[in-house]
Parts: C-alpha cells; structure tokens; sequence
C-alpha cells in the first residue's frame, strides 16, 4: 500500500489513490478527540489574552484574531460533531 502512495505521488496521479471514509463512529472520535485539543488551544489564547502585546513578532496574527482563530475552531468542531448524534 505505501508503494502504491509513493508511486502515485511520484508520477503526480492522485487518482491512482483510493479515498477511504471513516465510519461515521470513526468521524465521531475523532472530531471529539479534535474538539478536546480546540478547547484546551482557545482555554490558552482566553487565559493569556491580557499578557500578551496586542501583536507578537512570533505570530502572524495579531491576539485579537488568534482568539477568533480558536473560537472558530472549536464552533466549526461542534457543528460537524451535532447530526452525528455525539453526546
């Protein structure tokens, strides 16, 4: 199986490679186990979102828009997570 990958990426045919789709179980787990890391990254930006100067060398975006980033992030999470019936 890894040859085949290699080899499709290699000749640039990505149709040579198969889609495989999770269960919808799967897509469940692996969204929560996503949502979990979201909460704990906007927990970071809200817990320190009056420590930092309002724009970081280090980033490309300014805190205002890494809280958004984050919130987003957990949102996008929960929408795709509510027709799956995950609680």
């Amino acid at each position: 199986m890894q040859e085949e990958v290699i080899d499709a990426f290699s000749q640039r045919d990505a149709r040579a490679l198969s889609v495989i789709e999770p269960t919808d179980q799967e897509f469940a787990q692996q969204l929560r186990s996503e949502l979990s890391v979201s909460r704990r990254r906007l927990r970071d930006v809200l817990d320190h979102y009056e420590d930092r100067p309002r724009t970081n060398r280090n980033s490309d975006y300014p805190t205002d828009e890494r809280l958004w980033r984050a919130a987003q992030g957990v949102r996008e999470i929960e929408d795709a997570l509510e027709p799956l019936n995950w609680d």
